[in-house]
């Protein structure tokens, strides 16, 4: 992979993943509490476009963020701490305080944050919130270090764990099936970045009839998901095939997305900009939309809204939402407030 292609490509990537992250809360945590005349079914096209996309969703965001923590495996620890453990960690624990303390004012969004002092010392130690992908991030790459020797065995675990936490097995407080089971996507990526390489580069071999199973299969995924939900289903065995259907649904999504993106951004630089700056900017985008969200709630709660236009709504809030994150994330750096998005780095004092 040239070096144009792997700085543009990657970025696109995540950029459209951040903005099916902003979809999904958009869709679930804010435009059901509209007052909008629509019939049931554009609630549920809604819920639904975010389910089908699902797979492509956080598994490539996170086999990106493996594909290039691959270099720093082979690093030595005293190297990578701070860069790739301590500096995540850092935003995590500072977006956690933020994200705290702002709903304590009792915003109208729904979502997974402590609610007493014993589940705010929890989520220091466990990523079990809304902002549980901050927390997996150093997480992962410390198990993926101290696991690179017994690669085969690690990737296995992983896939158990994505199991159990897609399939309802065991009890997981919050989000923290989401933190289990996307392990092993950040881990293949990260263990096996010439694969990435590989896939990525042979963007239209397959392409077609790749996309058409994923299409398929994802269809038909969240058609049983929501058959199981309906029937409040709670057998052991239905949640262990859904979980291992999951698994592999997820790698096709990876599959996918790789190619489709590497295939579209030499051929289409509107694409590629608009993509390539949204990826390059998703941290912002993650700790600030869901506060904007709240926000937005609380100004759009009674306000009466056409069914022309609350059809169009999500489309344009969606946008909107993203150009307001990176607005304010503008606005903080001109206040200086650099400590929110980056750990500070002290130097000693000369003598």
């Amino acid at each position: 992979m040239n070096r144009e292609k792997r700085l543009l490509w990657p970025d696109a990537a995540k950029g459209f993943a951040i903005t099916l992250v902003v979809l999904a809360h958009l869709t679930s945590k804010h435009y059901p509490t509209l007052n909008v005349d629509v019939p049931d079914y554009v609630f549920l096209f809604w819920l639904g476009l975010s389910d089908f996309l699902a797979p492509i969703r956080m598994p490539l965001f996170f086999a990106i963020s493996g594909f290039f923590a691959a270099r720093s495996l082979a690093k030595p620890w005293s190297i990578v701490w701070s860069k790739k453990i301590l500096a995540m960690y850092y935003l995590y624990l500072t977006w956690y305080l933020v994200h705290f303390l702002f709903f304590q004012f009792g915003p109208p969004l729904t979502t997974n944050l402590p609610s007493g002092w014993f589940e705010f010392t929890l989520g220091i130690f466990w990523g079990y919130t809304s902002l549980w992908y901050l927390y997996a991030l150093p997480v992962y790459f410390m198990v993926c270090k101290l696991a690179v020797q017994y690669r085969s065995i690690a990737l296995f675990a992983a896939g158990c764990l994505a199991v159990i936490g897609d399939s309802g097995i065991l009890p997981l407080i919050g989000n923290s099936g989401s933190l289990v089971r996307n392990l092993i996507f950040y881990m293949a990526a990260a263990y096996f970045p010439d694969v990435v390489h590989t896939v990525a580069n042979q963007a239209k071999r397959r392409l077609l009839p790749a996309t058409v199973a994923f299409v398929i299969a994802s269809a038909f995924m969240s058609f049983a998901t929501y058959l199981v939900l309906s029937s409040n289903s709670n057998s052991i065995t239905i949640g262990a095939a859904m979980g291992i259907a999951d698994l592999g649904l997820g790698f096709l999504g990876i599959f996918v997305g790789l190619k489709i993106f590497n295939t579209l951004v030499p051929k289409f630089t509107g694409f590629t900009y608009i993509f390539g700056s949204i990826g390059r900017n998703t941290l912002p985008i993650y700790v600030l939309h869901l506060p904007l969200l709240a926000l937005i709630n609380l100004l759009l709660a009674n306000v009466p809204m056409a069914p022309l236009v609350s059809l169009l709504y999500p489309f344009v809030a969606l946008a909107l939402v993203i150009l307001l994150c990176l607005f304010l994330y503008r606005i903080l750096l001109v206040l200086r407030l650099n400590f929110l998005f980056k750990m500070p780095q002290f130097k000693p004092k000369k003598t």
